[in-house]
């Protein structure tokens, strides 16, 4: 049976309906993607293959802050990320001129 999630991205959104806010990392890779400059020209991006505390399954474009959270927790070597699990925090922010939920990656609090 063919996935209906197939492709479908993470969202702030979507994930601020979540309570567990939590993920875990299936698959990593680069890939080229349109830049929405108006220009034609393509942009590398990271997508990570992430499951979500649902269970869903979804692509997630780690931002280059969360990324590099995700390097210190993780390492710098992306197959040591696969199976690991890590959380999101949400914040609202101007994005073209319209409010958004933007995801980003938290660092555990190390007091616990």
């Amino acid at each position: 049976m063919a996935n209906f999630l197939e492709g479908i991205n993470v969202s702030g959104e979507y994930i601020s309906t979540i309570e567990d806010k939590s993920f875990t990392i299936l698959r990593c890779q680069y890939r080229d993607t349109p830049d929405f400059n108006g220009q034609g020209t393509t942009e590398r991006k990271l997508i990570l293959k992430v499951r979500i505390s649902n269970g869903q399954e979804l692509d997630y474009y780690p931002n280059k802050t969360s990324q590099k959270v995700l390097a210190h927790l993780f390492g710098f070597d992306m197959d040591g990320w696969i199976g690991k699990k890590a959380t999101w925090g949400i914040i609202e922010n101007m994005v073209l001129g319209d409010k958004k939920k933007i995801l980003f990656v938290i660092l555990p609090d190390k007091k616990k």
